[in-house]
């Protein structure tokens, strides 16, 4: 696929130093400051640990000069859960690289009414532009963000679904509290917010699924093989999806 480059890696460390390689040098030609999605997961948290180290220990400043765009958020959280996205990227980077609250576009985890939450996450979605770029992981039904299979369509905007339990059987891995994460729904960006994208990134840990994403029929049952057709999409793959891919 022409519109696809693939990065392999050994493993996710060397992932973390090749993406945020690849981020320093996006963000050091950056004309303005770019409007920027990024995942939560288990998966790059080596990539933000080397974004962190590399901000306090060698003075890039400029690393912190983006507007981070929400991808989801779990619904019927109380306002200060420590389990919310919010709180996880929080802690794992933002937070370390000083991003200002006012350059960080998040849902509201305890919206009460989640058609006007919805519509004001699509209202900023307007006001900021197009997303720059896009850095995103998958799961192993192939959903991306909050777009479960056969959910939603590729042109959607913000948007509500209903988890699937492998979802949030995921979800349970990184959360400080692994006892009780029963949240069944959730908001994210929708296949036509993603669509828009000038860039994107794939952090891709997961064999089998990477293989569907890429090799199986573009299809709403694999939310994330939008990248199929999706124009300057990266994705770093650690060396098993390379031998799944069969490259």
């Amino acid at each position: 696929m022409s519109n696809i480059e693939f990065v392999f890696v050994k493993d996710q460390q060397e992932m973390g130093i090749t993406v945020a390689n690849r981020f320093d040098a996006f963000m050091r030609a950056a004309k303005a400051k770019p409007n920027i999605v990024l995942p939560t997961g288990n998966t790059p948290l080596p990539f933000y640990a080397e974004l962190v180290r590399r901000y306090q220990e060698e003075g890039k400043g400029y690393l912190n000069n983006f507007i981070y765009q929400a991808l989801d958020e779990h619904l019927d959280m109380e306002k200060n859960d420590p389990r919310s996205f919010k709180a996880w990227l929080g802690r794992a980077l933002l937070d370390p690289l000083n991003l200002p609250d006012k350059c960080r576009n998040t849902f509201n985890c305890h919206a009460k009414d989640v058609q006007k939450e919805i519509v004001r996450m699509r209202e900023i979605l307007q006001n900021m532009g197009a997303i720059d770029l896009a850095v995103l992981g998958h799961g192993e039904d192939c959903h991306v963000g909050f777009n479960m299979p056969n959910s939603g369509g590729f042109d959607d905007g913000v948007r509500e679904d209903y988890l699937s339990a492998t979802t949030r059987q995921a979800s349970r891995g990184y959360n400080a509290d692994t006892k009780d994460l029963s949240f069944e729904r959730g908001l994210t960006l929708g296949g036509g917010d993603l669509r828009k994208a000038k860039e994107t990134w794939l952090l891709a840990n997961k064999p089998e699924a990477l293989r569907q994403i890429i090799q199986e029929p573009y299809s709403i049952a694999r939310p994330a093989s939008y990248l199929q057709q999706q124009p300057d999409t990266v994705i770093f793959a650690t060396e098993d999806c390379r031998q799944a891919l069969a490259m």
